[in-house]
């Protein structure tokens, strides 16, 4: 295994653990706290999220990966994602806040 290769695992590995929390505080709430840690599940997720931006980091140094943040890129996500939310919310998947 390569640097690249090990960077790339260790970025799926970090993934997998947001996917974890993120079905945790689906099922328990963001509030709750985690008997192991002590910690909310928010702040558990602020975690593995800054981890990912760790890994990421180390990719863009050690193997020119070039990642950048695009403001326009995640305002387009947001938008999409508004819009399913108006799809899920007509057809009674999805309660009005």
């Amino acid at each position: 295994m390569d640097i690249e290769q090990l960077f790339l695992c260790k970025l799926a590995e970090e993934c997998g653990e947001v996917i974890q929390l993120c079905m945790k505080a689906q099922q328990f709430g963001l509030d709750s706290i985690d008997p192991k840690s002590g910690s909310t599940n928010k702040e558990l997720l602020h975690g593995e999220l800054n981890d990912i931006l760790g890994v990421v980091g180390a990719l863009n140094i050690f193997n020119q990966f070039d990642f950048q943040e695009s403001d326009l890129a995640k305002l387009q996500k947001h938008d999409k994602m508004l819009k399913y939310l108006k799809i899920s919310q007509e057809l009674g998947k999805v309660k009005e806040w």
